[in-house]
């Protein structure tokens, strides 16, 4: 008995006193992934942003992608980056999303379709299995993003190329 009562002494000073909750990480993952899709649309993070991420955020993605600073930081990067290049980003309506409610991490598995044209070329689909991971602090912003899926698909190489090749051409 005095093993169980320090069990859950220990357990109750490691875990924080606010977690996320599971129905909550769920309804974070769709309404993330709703909001990147957006974002693609635009090719602007500035609203996503404001919306979701902490002051400082870091993070690291396939490719490899990593970062870490204000914000804004990341805003930038990604207008030079995806934001530059893909025009749709269309997840499968079918997500599979993990919740650690005591670490505030959500981790959202899906499908997604990408048009890789850098707003201008013809639509240059891509389709990848994806992972976003979320970890956020205790006002519910992202603290950190990572972001998994093979960069090494052949068709997703093809469809940078394009992209890079145009934008050669422009300067």
């Amino acid at each position: 008995m005095k093993f169980l009562a320090t069990l859950l002494a220990l357990a109750a000073s490691v875990l924080p006193a606010e977690s996320l909750t599971a129905s909550e990480g769920e309804a974070f993952g769709k309404s993330i992934l709703s909001a990147m899709t957006k974002t693609l649309a635009t090719g602007s993070m500035e609203k996503m942003a404001d919306e979701y991420f902490a002051d400082e955020i870091e993070w690291i993605w396939s490719g490899p992608q990593v970062g870490k600073g204000h914000k804004s930081k990341l805003v930038a990067e990604f207008a030079g980056s995806w934001g530059a290049m893909v025009s749709a980003f269309n997840p499968a309506p079918s997500t599979m999303t993990i919740v650690d409610t005591p670490a505030n991490k959500i981790s959202v598995a899906f499908d997604v379709t990408i048009t890789l044209d850098g707003h201008v070329l013809s639509p240059c689909y891509v389709t990848l299995t994806n992972i976003f991971s979320f970890t956020l602090d205790e006002k519910g912003k992202v603290t950190l993003w990572e972001g998994m899926w093979d960069s090494g698909l052949p068709q997703m190489k093809h469809c940078i190329g394009l992209v890079m090749a145009h934008k050669q051409g422009d300067l």
